[in-house]
């Protein structure tokens, strides 16, 4: 079932049905997302990314994850997701991309506003993290512009091209949230 975050982005949790989109995308735009996501060299087959969405399905059935497609005027245009939920103490990681072309246009903005009320509300987490890569500045605003909290840097949290990177962490407490994300 889709969530409409407003009448142009929506997210949906992910289904075998896009996986051979999802791939394509993927393909298309290899030199873009490898900048940052470590997993891009791995994805090399449609096969590969079937395993992916069917891993997450299974996290997803377990509560411990959830995927999602990111839509912009109903083009599967990325993913975002919970990549890993802490149930007992109700956190939730999240992780995300977009391919090159939709970058910079909100979409990201209002899809993890959207993934931020579902983990307040379905998971009923108490805390959401996002943790960046210090030189990718486009993902660091996403949660700046929705009111996270910079909470530090974990160094050389993730080997990345060759290349240990220190991420960026930020996070928002459910407590936090209504007073501080605004709808414009």
């Amino acid at each position: 079932m889709p969530f409409p975050a407003n009448k142009d982005v929506s997210i949906q949790p992910a289904s075998l049905e896009y996986a051979r989109p999802l791939y394509e995308l993927i393909n298309s735009d290899r030199t873009h997302l490898s900048q940052w996501m470590n997993w891009v060299e791995m994805t090399q087959r449609v096969e590969d990314t079937i395993s992916y969405v069917q891993i997450g399905i299974e996290q997803y059935r377990k509560g411990i994850g959830a995927q999602y497609m990111v839509f912009c005027r109903q083009h599967l245009c990325g993913m975002i997701s919970f990549n890993r939920i802490e149930k007992n103490n109700r956190i939730g990681l999240v992780g995300y991309w977009l391919a090159r072309e939709f970058c910079g246009k909100g979409i990201m903005t209002t899809a993890l506003r959207q993934l931020i009320e579902i983990g307040f509300d379905e998971f009923q987490l108490n805390k959401i993290e996002v943790r960046c890569a210090v030189g990718n500045h486009s993902s660091q605003a996403i949660p700046e512009r929705l009111g996270f909290n910079f909470d530090g840097v974990l160094r050389e949290n993730e080997y990345l091209n060759g290349v240990f990177v220190d991420h960026k962490v930020y996070s928002i407490l459910r407590r936090e949230y209504p007073s501080s994300h605004s709808q414009n």
